[in-house]
């Protein structure tokens, strides 16, 4: 690993189930990890490796969610760290170890890409190739950013959030928009990374051959039933 990382898991108490489901997979890197979670539905699990901390309020989407994300963001900068994995509960890195490639520029904001023309037209999006000008990719977790990054995008605020639609006020579209804003790059885990809704064992079939190809930044796992299928896809992978 270069440098000081600490792995981040943003879930709230309803997740506890799947974050534990999943632990190996946030502690298999040997690094310590932050469980993040609302003020208002508090998460913590008792690890060695699990450090607990509550931000902002409970919310999935819309202006609450907002001040959640920067809550949760900014508590991040305070940590001595060099590098920051981001995971939602229902993603992870599938390898114990991070990939150097990532490491190497702490201008660049890694995650995996999503083109959201399908949710653009599923919100009404009244001129959706004008909007795709300008959110033509979502960045889903897992992220991994260095901490000048993150501080860079933290002081751009809420003014991230000014360049959204309404329908997407969600971190996937704030990281995006954050990162021009604050003058980065960001980048795609390409085929290291991928990125579907992975329910029971039909979502793991469909990401099966992306894991088999080398994936492992993956997001999102539902369930423990996908799980056990995408670990099955790794093994088979190595």
């Amino acid at each position: 690993m270069n440098g000081k990382t600490l792995v981040v898991v943003q879930c709230w108490a309803g997740d506890i189930a799947r974050v534990n489901t999943a632990l190996e997979q946030y502690v298999h890197h040997g690094l310590p990890v932050l469980l993040l979670s609302p003020e208002d539905s508090q998460a913590c699990i008792e690890h060695p490796l699990i450090i607990c901390r509550s931000a902002g309020p409970n919310a999935y989407n819309d202006e609450t969610s907002v001040h959640r994300y920067l809550a949760q963001l900014r508590a991040l900068v305070e940590y001595d760290y060099d590098w920051f994995l981001l995971n939602e509960s229902d993603s992870f890195c599938l390898s114990s170890q991070l990939p150097d490639f990532i490491y190497e520029d702490e201008e660049v904001v890694w995650s995996n890409y999503a083109i959201p023309r399908g949710w653009m037209e599923l919100n009404h999006e009244p001129d959706v190739e004008a909007a795709m000008v300008v959110h033509d990719t979502a960045m889903q977790a897992p992220w991994f950013l260095s901490h000048r990054a993150l501080e860079r995008m933290v002081s751009i605020d809420e003014a991230a959030w000014d360049d959204c639609p309404s329908y997407a006020r969600f971190i996937d579209w704030w990281f995006h928009t954050a990162t021009h804003r604050a003058g980065l790059r960001h980048e795609d885990y390409g085929k290291y990374g991928t990125t579907w809704p992975i329910v029971g064992l039909w979502g793991a079939a469909c990401v099966r051959p992306d894991i088999l190809g080398g994936a492992i930044m993956i997001h999102a796992v539902k369930d423990h039933e996908a799980l056990g299928a995408v670990l099955e896809a790794y093994s088979e992978s190595r």
